[in-house]
């Protein structure tokens, strides 16, 4: 029975391997998690339903880059403490913690895609074993776990929650190129169905959290409070947004004085630009899917959504409207778009501005072409990216467009400038970043540079 462990056991059992921990889900949080349980010494096996990435993990080798994982990884898998598996229903069985880390998205109709996570509650349902402990780990809406993951869980099994297993939810809160730093050291929201739950949860999570935890009373608020960092950030960054818009109709410059604002304890103006990825433009839809079920209205958060999805339009008409004024237009343009990915420095494509920016801009008719010095040639023609050599790029593009602020951009400012003035035609270089690496004081001669919440013509 659960309401008869020894919870002074559990981490001695983990470490000694008589107990084994099942990471469901390898992807850019579930692979860290899996490698940071198995330096503690715990028996991890890892399962995901991709099978070109179960072979590379098994070979030691991972399918992303994050910083410290690539050394992490092959020294568990050297000792052999991480094994990987795609298949779930083998692994259930053999597994007393099973940790899930399923991604969660939203579909076309912007309402939360939950079908992996609920293929993974029925097969997990089917085969779990007595006395397991479940931790969700995926963002989800609150009530989620709840109203449907456990009823599933329960219904498939037979079994009783805080009977016959433990229930937990601990949401995940770190960032790509920090994600092993963050997941140790963060402190870490959790949640159980039962105290015996949240008492076991908080001591297998102590062999990787070093940190303190922070205990809320139910796992609907473990839920909220993960949808609502986020939401946070959204509604911020549209703030941002707003105020960078104004400041390019009366030509101010947004960043400088969203530092000297920030000055002030109390302000944090946060950087303007395209909301990208998998967490902040995503997960308001989680909650605004739950508002609409209870028929409530978050229109501050409907708003945030709707001001950073305009985004790149407003950015692509701004660009089509310094065209005409030099009496140029997009249709048939040559557009060099700078980043593919949704994070400066690092990679990950979900949301990324640049498909935003290259969606409106071929409407117009423009040609786009893309390079990222995360990325190879391959790799861009592999997610449907039409790749070209940077050189290349600048002498054929009638506009540049920086869409996420790579270190490697601001390294090769000057580089791109020097290349673009021995072209005697107009050219336009635009920051889509927020990071300001490319500013109107930056044109000169046939260059004109222009840069969200900056932007003289």
């Amino acid at each position: 029975m659960v309401m008869k462990i020894n919870l002074k056991e559990v981490v001695a059992k983990l470490k000694s391997g008589e107990q084994k921990i099942c990471v469901i889900g390898l992807g850019r949080i579930g692979l860290p998690t899996a490698c940071l349980f198995a330096k503690a010494k715990a028996s991890v096996i890892g399962v995901d339903k991709n099978l070109k990435n179960v072979k590379l993990i098994s070979e030691g080798k991972t399918p992303f880059q994050e910083k410290g994982l690539q050394p992490l990884l092959e020294k568990v898998i050297k000792t052999g403490k991480l094994q990987v598996s795609s298949n779930l229903k083998e692994e259930i069985p053999k597994s007393d913690v099973i940790i899930i880390l399923v991604s969660t998205l939203i579909d076309n109709q912007k309402n939360p895609d939950y079908s992996e996570l609920e293929k993974v509650c029925k097969d997990i349902g089917l085969t779990l074993k007595k006395d397991s402990l479940i931790i969700f780990e995926s963002t989800v809406g609150p009530g989620f776990t709840e109203n449907f993951a456990l009823k599933t869980i329960e219904h498939l099994s037979g079994f009783k929650v805080g009977k016959d297993f433990g229930l937990a939810y601990s949401p995940i809160r770190a960032s790509p190129g920090r994600i092993l730093r963050d997941l140790t050291f963060y402190p870490r929201i959790v949640a159980g169905i039962d105290k015996t739950s949240l008492n076991r949860a908080c001591a297998v999570l102590s062999l990787i959290v070093k940190n303190r935890f922070i205990v809320l009373d139910s796992i609907k608020a473990a839920e909220a409070a993960k949808v609502f960092e986020n939401v946070y950030r959204d509604v911020n960054i549209a703030l941002a947004n707003v105020l960078a818009s104004f400041c390019e109709e009366v030509g101010l410059n947004y960043k400088k004085i969203a530092e000297a604002a920030n000055t002030q304890p109390y302000c944090h103006l946060l950087r303007p630009g395209i909301v990208g990825g998998t967490c902040i433009p995503v997960t308001p839809y989680f909650l605004l899917f739950e508002a609409k079920n209870l028929g409530l209205s978050l229109e501050i958060v409907e708003t945030a959504r709707k001001v950073n999805e305009a985004v790149a339009k407003r950015i692509v008409d701004k660009i089509s409207e310094a065209f005409k004024k030099d009496g140029l237009k997009l249709r048939r343009s040559k557009i060099f778009i700078l980043g593919v990915s949704y994070k400066a420095d690092s990679r990950g494509e979900y949301l990324a501005p640049c498909k935003g920016l290259m969606e409106i801009l071929k409407r117009k008719g423009a040609e786009i072409f893309v390079w990222d010095p995360l990325y190879t040639v391959g790799e861009l023609k592999e997610i449907g990216l039409p790749p070209v050599r940077f050189e290349d790029g600048l002498r054929k593009a009638n506009c540049i467009i920086i869409s996420v602020g790579h270190m490697m951009f601001k390294n090769l400012k000057r580089k791109i400038l020097e290349n673009l003035l021995m072209r005697k035609e107009k050219i336009f270089v635009v920051d889509a970043s927020g990071f300001n690496i490319f500013t109107p004081k930056d044109s000169v001669d046939n260059v004109k540079c222009l840069s969200i919440g900056y932007w003289k013509t």
